[in-house]
């Protein structure tokens, strides 16, 4: 058994502790960052670290407790699902070859850019606490699911800087359990800002909460909170909310929910596809 705290840096090898003894890394990191191509067998990493001009074969199905950090110009090709306890931070040219699967974060979400590979895969956030997303406006996000079995999954509009924060999804978004929240703060400069969600798929609400709010009540009417779908908006289950009048979703598709799972109170839904929309449930 290795008990397992230091950084652990590797410029010209690989990493296996799948056939040598046991590996419980509850702290400490792993950086890989050899030029070229490395592998990496391990049933558990504390933190995991590549370099700037490496590419990783993951060999197992990993659990990753805390930070896996992909900087501008490293790959990670996961052919199994990754289970992230913490974060992920995913660089400006970093890539995430995914194949397709459902990989887990339970920590938040940071991308200056980067990209995931394949349109199937999901990145679904799960457990409990708040997933903080910090996102530019690149679509570098397949597919999004919300599936806190407690706790929120936060895009929050910046309190000192007066800019629009965007996460931009390729795919659908999908919110099962937990709370989506999309939120904005008083920074009263007179330009408009605020914090958004662009879908170019559908969004599908099955259970849970989104919310489409302010920080308080002090905010003035340049900023927004919003969710901006290019395709279908559905509502079967949970509640999508939008209490403030600053809250909009734009809905380029279909629309359906009901009544017990949409509270627009003050916010506003823009119908604004080129194709005719069918609405659906709604009373």
């Amino acid at each position: 058994t290795i008990y397992w705290q230091v950084t652990w840096r590797d410029r010209a090898g690989n990493w296996d502790t799948c056939t040598a003894g046991v590996f419980d890394p509850t702290l400490g990191t792993v950086i890989l960052d050899r030029v070229g191509t490395a592998t990496c067998c391990a049933a558990a990493l504390a933190n995991f670290t590549l370099g700037g001009s490496t590419t990783v074969n993951m060999l197992s199905a990993s659990l990753i407790r805390g930070l896996l950090s992909l900087p501008s110009g490293s790959t990670l090709d996961s052919p199994l699902a990754l289970d992230i306890d913490g974060s992920v931070s995913l660089g400006t040219t970093g890539n995430w070859v995914t194949h397709g699967l459902t990989h887990t974060v339970a920590g938040n979400w940071t991308s200056s850019g980067g990209s995931i590979s394949d349109a199937l895969t999901t990145i679904k956030f799960d457990g409990g606490g708040t997933s903080s997303i910090t996102s530019v406006t690149s679509a570098s996000v397949s597919n999004v699911e919300v599936a806190k079995a407690s706790g929120t999954v936060l895009l929050s509009e910046s309190n000192s800087v007066s800019t629009t924060h965007t996460w931009a999804i390729a795919g659908n978004l999908t919110v099962t359990s937990g709370t989506l929240q999309v939120q904005f703060w008083n920074n009263n400069t007179g330009v408009t800002d605020g914090a958004q969600i662009t879908v170019l798929g559908n969004f599908v609400q099955t259970g849970g909460t989104t919310i489409l709010t302010r920080s308080s009540v002090n905010e003035g009417s340049e900023d927004f909170a919003r969710l901006d779908v290019e395709g279908n908006v559905t509502v079967s289950g949970g509640v999508l909310s939008m209490p403030n009048g600053e809250a909009d979703v734009f809905c380029a598709g279909n629309w359906v929910s009901t009544q017990s799972t949409f509270n627009p109170s003050l916010g506003v839904v823009y119908l604004d596809g080129l194709a005719d929309h069918s609405l659906g449930g709604v009373s």
